[in-house]
């Protein structure tokens, strides 16, 4: 597919693009713009030229009616190629965008800790330091991902800590969902993706808008990155109901109970405990979550 079939197709359907951008985000978007942006996308990414014209067309429906830029320097929302069609994903940037527009969310922090930073967490009393040593230039091996976020009005924020362990028995369940397939953005952006998991599931614990918006798009932008949903021509995501299976740990969110998720949960845990065997130290143990019940 070449970049004019996909630009032709969307300019077909100009004006439906048009319609679903949002009334407050009418003067700040056009389709101009996201015209561009999407050829942009497919000349920087040529998987997504392999996509058919209608996923990319209706990937950037989906964004365009959540009001978010795709791609550039914003880094809001992105065309992804996976298992062979176009999916919208959204971004860190494009999720911290929809909590700050809910109007009850004061400031968003979000962060990777490697193992030769300067970091504490005291389980007692909620508190999480972080901090860069800018005398080594190796930052070392990711160990895990926290999110802050604070609400309009409380001194208090919400924290959500990830640890690495956590973040790989996720993407092993997405392989396992979709038969060894991972989306390109695990692979060439992990620490995007660190950051976007533990924002998602601490933006689900805090108090939800009225017109529920953040909640929707954080439990359909799970389900498209995994193959569960598909934009459609509307610019909503038709999620298809995964069965729910047993839990095997304490701590996990209900859009990660799907088929294959437990089975490869437990062979990841089974090979880190034999890479580990030996060693001084064995695998880190997550810490509580309230979620225990989440992108």
């Amino acid at each position: 597919m070449s970049i004019q079939t996909a630009i032709a197709t969307m300019d077909a359907k100009q004006q439906a693009i048009l319609a679903v951008i949002p009334a407050s985000m009418r003067a700040e978007m056009d389709y101009q713009g996201i015209r561009q942006s999407v050829a942009a996308a497919i000349r920087g990414n040529p998987r997504l030229g392999e996509c058919s014209p209608e996923s990319i067309y209706t990937s950037a429906m989906y964004i365009s009616r959540l009001g978010l830029d795709i791609g550039g320097h914003e880094g809001q929302a992105f065309l992804v190629p996976f298992a062979g069609q176009c999916t919208p994903m959204i971004g860190v940037r494009g999720k911290e965008v929809l909590a700050y527009r809910s109007g009850a969310v004061d400031r968003i922090m979000s962060g990777v800790i490697r193992e030769n930073d300067i970091f504490d967490h005291n389980l007692a009393d909620g508190s999480l330091s972080h901090k860069l040593d800018l005398r080594n230039a190796d930052r070392g091996k990711a160990l895990g991902s926290w999110a802050r976020v604070w609400m309009k009005g409380s001194p208090h924020p919400y924290l959500e800590i990830m640890t690495e362990s956590d973040f790989e028995f996720i993407v092993e369940g997405i392989r396992a969902k979709n038969r060894g397939n991972l989306s390109g953005a695990y692979t060439n952006f992990p620490d995007e993706m660190r950051r976007n998991r533990v924002l998602s599931r601490c933006l689900k614990r805090i108090p939800k808008s009225k017109d529920k918006e953040l909640s929707r798009v954080l439990y359909e932008s799970h389900a498209l990155e995994v193959g569960e949903a598909k934009p459609n021509a509307e610019g909503r995501a038709d999620v298809i109901e995964a069965e729910i299976v047993p839990e095997v740990r304490l701590s996990y969110d209900d859009d990660e109970k799907t088929p294959g998720f437990a089975e490869a949960q437990v062979k990841a845990a089974a090979a880190r405990q034999t890479s580990t065997e030996g060693s001084e130290h064995g695998p880190p143990t997550p810490p509580p979550s309230d979620d225990s019940g989440m992108p």
